[in-house]
């Protein structure tokens, strides 16, 4: 990993390698069974050349696709904090994905479940269900999109919090 001189790293967040879980895949989940149980009764009652397919279809790929690419996310990204940044790194290619300097921070957020793990959200956070305008007309229902930057599986998530907000306010300071 290149480091800018007079950078280094100081503490490499700990965190589990398993599938993260947000409150939003409990809805994902019951949408995927409604529309395989409609896609499974279509292919029963109009054979296999009927919506049944595409809306079995769409069902994987609008609910788990994005749950699999979450957990891949997680399994190739390590979260390391230097003494200007915090890094996201790529464990697979071996380079940074993307960097936040403390200096000039975006907002951050944290969920924490009730056995203190969690995840942390850098900048903005995407609503569970979204309102858009399209041709004309407002729709709404549940956001498919994740957060772009999040750190998953913290399992002490208030201490990484913690820490992320005191380098932050410790450059504020010093600025």
């Amino acid at each position: 990993m290149k480091l800018e001189k007079d950078e280094f790293i100081e503490l490499k967040i700990e965190h589990k390698k398993h599938m993260p879980f947000y409150l939003v895949d409990w809805l994902r989940i019951f949408v995927f069974i409604g529309i395989s149980i409609a896609g499974i009764a279509a292919i029963r009652s109009e054979g296999i050349f009927s919506v049944g397919p595409l809306l079995f279809g769409m069902g994987i790929f609008g609910v788990l696709l994005p749950m699999f690419l979450r957990w891949h996310e997680v399994n190739i990204t390590d979260y390391i904090i230097s003494n200007k940044r915090l890094i996201f790194y790529n464990n697979y290619k071996k380079t940074i994905k993307s960097s936040f300097y403390f200096d000039d921070f975006p907002p951050i957020t944290f969920h924490e479940n009730a056995y203190n793990s969690g995840f942390i959200t850098i900048g903005d956070v995407e609503p569970i269900i979204a309102t858009t305008k399209r041709v004309g007309l407002p729709s709404s229902g549940i956001n498919g999109v994740n957060s772009e930057f999040v750190i998953y599986n913290l399992p002490n998530v208030r201490k990484v919090y913690d820490e992320i907000n005191s380098r932050i306010i410790k450059k504020l300071i010093e600025d």
